[in-house]
């Protein structure tokens, strides 16, 4: 028996937008930056790392239709529905790609039968996350949280704390690793108000005290984001008065 594949948007499941609707395959094209410069002799020899530049999914899938006008409204449908989102598939289980629609799917009047192909790329980080964080509770003016996300690169720790000192915070510092830190200054942070560090859907560090973006705090001594290898770290907060709330980190997936 063949298997159902299964993909979403933002939750939203594909096959649910019309049942005429099929996929037969996804497939994933990994794009990689192989600058190289000539050397001496012939050949030629690698500028630097080898980075990733972009990872497309492509969907192929077919509209059980033959009314020509019946399928273009179904195609017309899918293509509404694909703009940009968090893509969730079947053949990835418990993971998660922020992606834009590159290549809108598209199909003949007459070869009905003919697969359609959709293209998504993710451009801003082309790697897979865990759907679902590791989580540690955390409180007191001190803590540490041990954390060990499934995934196959470094991992990137967020947090969110509440204020539940009684009084202003201004300090919140994170300490991770070979004591790299990542320290805020000048929080103005009022009782009962809540810290968030967390990455945006282009993956770029984000910091805000009560909705207020507040990474202009970040002291000059800090490290740029906390990145931790893979396995188990423990990643360690000071503040200066009692908070309560989470660390937590997604897996990153190759």
């Amino acid at each position: 028996m063949r298997e159902e594949l299964r993909c979403a948007l933002d939750g939203n499941e594909l096959t649910s937008l019309d049942p005429r609707i099929y996929i037969e395959d996804i497939e994933e094209q990994i794009r990689t930056d192989t600058r190289t410069a000539g050397r001496v002799r012939g050949g030629a020899v690698l500028c630097g790392p080898m980075g990733r530049e972009s990872l497309a999914v492509t969907l192929r899938l077919m509209i059980k239709e033959k009314d020509r006008a019946e399928r273009a409204r179904v195609l017309a449908r899918v293509n509404g529905w694909a703009k940009k989102g968090w893509l969730t598939v079947s053949t990835r289980p418990w993971q998660r790609l922020y992606v834009v629609c590159t290549q809108p799917a598209d199909g003949a009047a007459l070869r009905w039968s003919e697969s359609a192909r959709l293209v998504w790329t993710a451009l801003d980080w082309p790697y897979w996350m865990g759907a679902v964080p590791d989580s540690a509770a955390v409180s007191g003016a001190s803590d540490a949280a041990w954390l060990c996300p499934e995934g196959t690169r470094d991992y990137y720790a967020e947090a969110e704390l509440k204020n539940e000192s009684g009084d202003v915070i201004d300090e919140i510092s994170f300490f991770f690793g070979g004591g790299e830190k990542l320290a805020f200054s000048g929080l103005g942070l009022a009782d009962g108000g809540a810290f968030r560090l967390f990455y945006d859907e282009r993956h770029l560090l984000r910091a805000e005290a009560d909705g207020v973006p507040v990474l202009y705090c970040l002291t000059a001594d800090s490290q740029d984001e906390i990145c931790l290898p893979p396995g188990r770290n423990s990643v360690i907060y000071y503040a200066d008065g009692l908070c309560s709330g989470r660390i937590y980190a997604r897996g990153v997936f190759e």
